[in-house]
């Protein structure tokens, strides 16, 4: 019935079972033998990582398991070297020319020279920038 199952094989060492369903059509089988209990996450993670950007809408963990195949499971899992970074946003050198982007950064310079030698009294911390003067 599990979708996911963990069964003691050894001292500090586990089954890992895939594939039950929560309506009960499949049952969980034995995905991998032996596994350390320090390497759990080295398995779990990308599986986990896995279900969550390749799942179809509303499927469970072990209907996807059941329609991925252990082997394409197995394959992935030895190949995860972590979630793919998501590229930053700050970083407008890529989305502008040369000559805007150093427009631009200059102009950054220049207000925060402002907001160090402004005329008022204490800067406040604020999205807005407000100054009391």
């Amino acid at each position: 019935m599990a979708e996911l199952g963990l069964v003691g094989d050894g001292p500090n060492s586990y089954q890992i079972w895939l594939g039950g369903t929560p309506n009960q059509t499949s049952i969980a089988q034995s995905f991998m033998d032996k596994v350390k209990l320090q390497d759990l996450e080295k398995v779990l993670e990308p599986l986990f990582y896995y279900w969550k950007q390749k799942r179809q809408s509303k499927e469970s963990f072990g209907v996807f398991t059941n329609r991925m195949g252990f082997e394409k499971l197995k394959e992935y899992v030895e190949k995860w070297e972590g979630p793919v970074a998501a590229p930053t946003r700050q970083n407008l050198q890529p989305f502008a020319d040369r000559e805007t982007y150093e427009a631009m950064e200059e102009s950054a310079k220049l207000q925060t020279r402002l907001l160090i030698s402004g005329p008022w009294k204490y800067p406040q911390l604020c999205c807005c920038h407000q100054m009391e003067r």
